[in-house]
């Protein structure tokens, strides 16, 4: 039988793969419902906890492989999306942790700045380290991720760090 590009015998297929296969949704799942997407993304994990609910009950019931295969190809497909989601917001929480030039860690109450381009997210960096890179610029100077022009040093806007 082949499925999702893949070969499965299924009289060879034993309850030890499938152990296998459960403890890898296992995992996968756990680090989904410890993560802040599980609350933006709750109808898809909702969807995925019923199928492996249902996946649970053929186990233990003796169901056909061809539907035991089924499920798992159908929650191997959210968690792989579910996944993206977990990586592209851990990319986005590490720039707002970080400043965007010494690439060190905000201190809480530490003064830090921010280019303001439009549309887009702003980007934070120390504001000394700003001040600093000001010293060697001429003209005018650019966010490093954005290209947005960053006001003079005089006009740069500080605030607090207290994430």
């Amino acid at each position: 039988m082949l499925r999702n590009g893949k070969i499965y015998n299924l009289k060879l297929m034993d309850k030890t793969e499938l152990n296998k296969i459960t403890e890898d949704l296992s995992k996968d799942l756990t680090k989904i419902y410890l993560h802040p997407i599980y609350k933006k993304n709750y109808e898809l994990c909702k969807e995925i906890k019923t199928e492996v609910i249902k996946y649970n009950e053929l186990l233990s019931n003796d169901g056909s492989i061809e539907d035991i295969l089924s499920i798992i190809e159908k929650c191997k497909e959210k968690i792989e999306y579910l996944k993206v989601e977990i990586e592209r917001y851990d990319r986005e929480y590490e720039l707002v942790r970080r400043c965007g030039i010494c690439a060190k860690e905000f201190i809480r109450n530490e003064i830090i700045s921010f280019c303001n381009h439009e549309n887009k997210k702003s980007h934070l960096f120390h504001y000394k380290c700003l001040k600093e890179c000001y010293k060697y610029m001429i003209g005018d100077f650019k966010c490093p991720y954005c290209m947005c022009n960053l006001p003079r040093i005089s006009d740069l806007r500080k605030i607090k760090y207290i994430i």
